[in-house]
């Protein structure tokens, strides 16, 4: 849900890029609805941000609870975890085409 979201976040941002750069509808400097308008579409990029930071901390700690009360039921054992932690990393890393931070 989360990559979905960000896709979806990207492709607006980009829209709204290439609009304001569009040779058919110059972006004027002087030109205040323009102006205007690039600034809401800013505030509703930075709102939908933080609402992606709120969902992606609550599904952590909702997460992290589980695992903590699996823990403490003997239910399964931070080794095990580790262990099966590992194993999907390096499933999913052979399954991606290219590296997640292409930067490093």
């Amino acid at each position: 849900m989360f990559l979905q979201l960000l896709i979806t976040l990207y492709s607006e941002v980009c829209t709204s890029y290439l609009y304001f750069i569009s040779p058919s509808k110059p972006c004027n400097q002087g030109d205040d609805n323009m102006s205007s308008t690039l600034q809401y579409e800013f505030i509703k990029l930075a709102a939908r941000i933080a609402d992606m930071k709120q969902e992606q901390y609550d599904e952590l700690l909702t997460l992290t609870s589980l695992i903590s009360v699996l823990i403490d039921k003997g239910i399964v054992s931070q080794d095990e975890l580790l262990l099966k932690k590992q194993t999907l990393d390096l499933t999913f890393e052979s399954l991606i085409p290219h590296p997640l931070h292409p930067m490093e």
